[in-house]
């Protein structure tokens, strides 16, 4: 048997015995060749379907970003990212309108009843262009295709579903803007409110009180306080110099005496002439006897005691003067004391009212740049997506498909029937025959 198995000869034989069944069955297999076909020229048919493609391209809006220290740009002016746009176009909303507008146009065959019918013929496609394990990234392309019975049912299709496409991301785009442009603008206008009363505020406070007046009588007083503290000085050491003086002028005047005994002794002849007596005192001895004696008054001595008069009266004068300036040290310091109170108060309310004015005026600066920001991304005429191509008519032949597909049915009907009756007749047949 491994033998036959091995020779030629079985091949041949069984190529003829497999010749043989398909001429005996050979009406049947062309039978079931021919309704194959049929179908597959039916199918081919019925499945020849036009496809149109368009391109929407999503595109930012042409804004630099704010001076702000949040993401104002990027949450404004920032473009649809296409998972987003591929959820917008294929939402129910935007094949409800592709439907209603199809339905309207002369243009258009066929008339379309569900939405399910639409959604089978509508599909989108998102290119990626970077992917790794931490970032994909996709193109700003997103591609929408129809498939129709004919070209032009398929061109208006896809045609249509981009218009309504743009149309509602027009409508997202318009809607985020103008959520973020009246919270901006209702913001601005109560931080005005805030900054107005903040400087009305302020200006009660400026025609209440007059902090420059007090910050001026306070350095008045200050240098005040030092010229007078250097006059005190001055008389102080004025007062030292006096005193020295006046002691020393004490102790000069403790050597004079008020008064001066003034003696004029004459010569012997003349006291001859005069009959005066002469001086009986020995040889050795001084004459005692004056001719003349007178006192006067001593000038060094009334000179000195005038002098320390003086002193003395000068050093009362400087004490006097020195207690005025310490009166009037004290009057300083007592108004210094006050007015540091009140420039310290003044200072502390006018910094925490212009603080508070700064605060609020820098909020509404900020406010402002967004509400202008916001203002300007809903005024530029510019949808977050834009058609780039439209869909076109593609020419497809009608018959083409259904040729294809009849040949390939017919083709595989009469493989398949020859292969049943070759085995029905050289396996099956004998089988039930040696059975029995």
């Amino acid at each position: 048997m491994s033998n036959d198995i091995t020779d030629a000869r079985f091949y041949v034989r069984m190529t003829v015995s497999i010749a043989n069944c398909i001429r005996r069955d050979f009406r049947p297999i062309v039978v079931v060749a021919v309704a194959l076909g049929l179908i597959g020229l039916v199918a081919g048919i019925r499945s020849n379907y036009a496809v149109s493609t368009a391109q929407l391209l999503l595109t930012p809006l042409p804004l630099r970003e704010a001076t702000t220290d949040d993401a104002l740009a990027k949450m404004i002016g920032e473009p649809l990212d296409v998972i987003t746009a591929s959820r917008l176009c294929t939402s129910d909303e935007a094949l409800r309108l592709t439907m209603e507008q199809l339905n309207s146009l002369d243009e258009f065959p066929g008339k379309l009843e569900d939405l399910s019918k639409l959604r089978q013929a509508l599909t989108y496609e998102v290119t990626i262009v970077k992917d790794t394990p931490y970032e994909t990234e996709y193109s700003p392309v997103l591609h929408l295709r129809a498939r129709a019975r004919t070209a032009a049912e398929a061109r208006l299709m896809v045609n249509t579903w981009s218009e309504v496409s743009v149309k509602l991301a027009e409508r997202f785009q318009e809607r985020q803007q103008g959520l973020a442009r009246n919270a901006f603008e209702a913001q601005k206008l109560a931080l005005l409110e805030d900054l107005v009363e903040a400087e009305e505020e302020m200006e009660v406070f400026l025609r209440e009180n007059n902090p420059d007046y007090v910050a001026e009588r306070l350095e008045t007083l200050v240098t005040l306080s030092s010229t007078f503290m250097e006059d005190r000085a001055e008389v102080e050491q004025a007062i030292v110099d006096a005193e020295s003086k006046y002691r020393a002028l004490q102790a000069t005047l403790e050597s004079q005496e008020p008064t001066i005994t003034l003696r004029w002794t004459p010569s012997g002849r003349l006291m001859d002439w005069a009959g005066a007596p002469r001086s009986t005192a020995g040889e050795g001895e001084e004459e005692s006897a004056d001719l003349l004696s007178q006192d006067e008054l001593n000038p060094v001595y009334f000179n000195i005691l005038g002098e320390a008069a003086d002193t003395q009266s000068t050093a009362e004068g400087k004490r006097a003067r020195l207690a005025e300036l310490d009166n009037q040290l004290a009057l300083f310091a007592e108004e210094m004391l006050v007015l540091q109170a009140e420039n310290a108060r003044l200072q502390r309310e006018d910094h925490r009212l212009k603080r508070a004015a700064e605060i609020v005026e820098e909020a509404y600066m900020e406010a402002a740049v967004k509400a202008t920001f916001a203002r300007m991304a809903s005024e530029l005429d510019q949808p977050g997506i834009q058609l780039l191509t439209p869909g076109a008519e593609w020419r497809v032949p009608r018959f083409r498909r259904g040729i294809t597909f009849g040949i390939a049915g017919a083709a595989l009907g009469f493989l398949a029937a020859a292969a049943l009756s070759a085995g029905l007749r050289l396996v099956v047949v004998p089988a039930l025959e040696a059975s029995a």
